[in-house]
């Protein structure tokens, strides 16, 4: 993480650049009381990235109107990098008015540990 800086919401994030054959893209979080959250530049508006004690079945809704679930906090991941995970956070996003969605696996103590979207990055630096 490069910097912090202060946002709209007169917050203070820290700011992610990742850089691959995608391009470059920034990326500003913060936490608060256990709960990470995301700013949304695009709506210039705060989202709830990952609520502090999720629970499996815990829903909530992006600023961009996206579904948010928290599809289980034991899950079992035999990740794309070999690698085997126990007691996985599975976060599952739903674009709006989709009824596929893109799930996120966290390990805490990690972070992010896979993504199943093929065009996502990885979010490393946002530790669960």
């Amino acid at each position: 993480i490069p910097e912090e800086t202060q946002l709209g919401n007169g917050e203070t994030y820290a700011h992610m650049i990742t850089t691959g054959s995608f391009g470059t893209i920034d990326d500003y979080y913060r936490e608060d009381n256990g709960q990470t959250y995301r700013w949304n530049g695009t709506l210039n508006a705060e989202e709830v990235y990952l609520p502090s004690n999720p629970t499996a079945g815990m829903k909530w809704t992006t600023a961009g109107t996206d579904s948010i679930v928290i599809e289980s906090t034991s899950a079992l991941l035999n990740s794309q990098n070999g690698c085997s995970y126990a007691n996985v956070l599975k976060v599952v996003s739903y674009a709006t008015g989709s009824t596929s969605g893109s799930s996120s696996y966290y390990k805490q103590g990690l972070g992010l540990i896979e993504l199943s979207s093929a065009s996502a990055y990885l979010d490393s630096a946002v530790v669960y």
